[in-house]
């Protein structure tokens, strides 16, 4: 089923009805201005394993969408430099480790577009880990659909993929478009989550655009697969299609721009006042 987003209209302005004309006027500014604070956002750029992870073994890649971190510097607490071997993997940077990192010790990812900043942190906790996670089990969430054509950001239009992947990437594949090679940690998926990020399908703002329901159709043998930290991997999933669930109506929103709409109407009021005055003259 397809998922249409319909955004607010506005009335036809004709000469006769000043009043509407206004009003008209002062929604669209008030969109306007809702659907430019609305693009107001940071992207995400998240890095594993980080100082939130529990379980780090001691064969661990690092995996980051940081950009410029083909350069980066793994090296220790003290500053002790770690050989290290860069492969990309769609839009996920993958640092690996020429020999595997030491029990307990605590060490930083440095060197992102060659700032001298620590990127993230992380202690090993564990031996080396050479079992594959378990492959993902996941449903449809329900479709989400928001925005309006006067928004810079555009309208999104998702599926949340409802999944369990604490601790592993995951890597999307729609239609048998993703180019994987799990061995040496290369190629090109759809789309890849790391741990505090909500897979979907489609195009959500400020966050994934993987997908385009309206162009491609239903995204068709929609498969997902999980890398541990260590890189091992589950395999993918039987394929499953994924088409969003609903007729979506997007109503105009308030937000702190009606400020500026409120101050349009009193600007468009007071323009019809002086058109009276004149008349009556």
């Amino acid at each position: 089923m397809q998922c249409t987003i319909r955004t607010s209209t506005f009335p036809r302005i004709s000469s006769a009805t000043t009043m509407a004309t206004v009003v008209g006027i002062s929604l669209a500014a008030a969109s306007f201005s809702t659907a430019a604070e609305a693009c107001d956002c940071a992207i995400a750029e998240p890095t594993v394993p980080n100082t939130t992870d529990t379980k780090v073994p001691a064969n661990t890649k690092i995996w980051t969408t940081q950009f410029g971190c083909d350069q980066a510097v793994l090296q220790k607490a003290d500053g002790t430099p770690v050989p290290t071997t860069f492969t990309q993997f769609g839009r996920t940077g993958v640092i690996k480790p020429n020999a595997d990192l030491e029990m307990g010790v605590t060490y930083e990812l440095t060197n992102c577009n060659g700032f001298p900043s620590v990127i993230s942190t992380f202690t090993v906790t564990e031996g080396p880990d050479t079992t594959p996670p378990e492959k993902p089990v996941f449903t449809m969430g329900e479709t989400k659909s928001s925005g309006s054509s006067l928004s810079s950001c555009g309208e999104e239009l998702y599926v949340p993929l409802e999944v369990s992947h604490q601790g592993t990437v995951l890597v999307l594949d729609v239609a048998g478009r993703s180019t994987l090679d799990p061995q040496t940690l290369t190629g090109k998926p759809v789309d890849a989550f790391f741990p505090s990020d909500t897979p979907l399908i489609g195009h959500a703002i400020c966050s994934s655009h993987n997908w385009d329901f309206d162009t491609d159709g239903d995204a068709v043998n929609t498969r997902l697969g999980a890398f541990d930290l260590a890189g091992n991997f589950s395999g993918m999933t039987d394929p499953l299609t994924v088409e969003p669930s609903c007729t979506c109506t997007t109503p105009g929103k308030a937000s702190s721009g009606n400020g500026y709409a409120i101050g349009v109407v009193a600007v468009g009021l007071a323009v019809m006042r002086t058109r009276r005055t004149t008349k009556s003259r």
